[in-house]
């Protein structure tokens, strides 16, 4: 199973401070993993019908982005932080804004949002699974008349 974000990425978004992490991982060992690890799993399951998942590292940085999102947000609910707090009114701001992200990603109708596969691949390639053919053959469509024709000696009719 992929994570798409790591510690850095959760600590990057500055809604958790060093203090919390270490709180959390103390208290529950592996949690940031763990939780990461979930929340990839369902974005994966959210973006399934539109691409093919899991991704590949090196992730593009809006997967990472909202993925650490959501982790942060989930962990700040776990550590016990006040609701009416400043903290968690960003935390849970960036967590809307980070799960309508994971929405538009997958709405393949209207959404705008277009992953590509890894963060390296070139501009305008994409990441979305668009399939092939189910059969190919190089015979003409009447080609089973002819061996009809064959099969009844050249009488036809």
């Amino acid at each position: 199973m992929s994570c798409y974000a790591t510690l850095q990425d959760v600590m990057d978004l500055g809604i958790l401070l060093q203090e919390d992490v270490d709180w959390l991982e103390q208290r529950y060992p592996g949690i940031v993993e763990r939780t990461a690890t979930k929340v990839s799993g369902g974005i994966d399951g959210r973006l399934a019908k539109r691409y093919g998942v899991p991704f590949v590292a090196p992730y593009d940085d809006g997967l990472v982005d909202a993925t650490a999102a959501i982790v942060a947000y989930r962990l700040l609910v776990k550590r016990g932080a006040k609701p009416d707090g400043t903290k968690v009114a960003a935390a849970e701001r960036a967590h809307d804004a980070a799960q309508a992200w994971v929405t538009e990603a997958a709405n393949s109708k209207d959404g705008l949002v277009e992953l590509v596969r890894t963060q390296s691949t070139p501009r305008g390639a994409t990441a979305i699974d668009k399939g092939a053919p189910m059969a190919y053959s190089e015979a003409s469509p009447y080609e089973w008349m002819d061996r009809q024709v064959e099969r009844l000696g050249g009488r036809c009719g």
